[in-house]
């Protein structure tokens, strides 16, 4: 499977391209005054769930907090 990076609050994160296309749509609501979404990576480690909008798990692959780099 492809994968996919981009930045979201600061982190560079690598995933597939649904996880990705659903972090930029809630970056463009944030920048549209629509705050709805506001992820603190920096609170993830290796092996933590994150949860897309639905409610589906994704396990965080990789983390680097000092370079700031997430793979999912």
């Amino acid at each position: 499977m492809k994968k996919f990076k981009m930045l979201s609050n600061n982190y560079t994160v690598t995933a597939n391209q649904d996880i990705i296309t659903e972090l930029f749509e809630n970056e463009l609501e944030s920048l549209n005054d629509k705050k709805t979404h506001y992820i603190n990576w920096f609170n993830f480690n290796t092996g933590s769930i994150y949860y897309n909008n639905n409610g589906e798990p994704y396990t965080i692959k990789q983390i680097d907090h000092e370079n700031k780099t997430v793979v999912l």
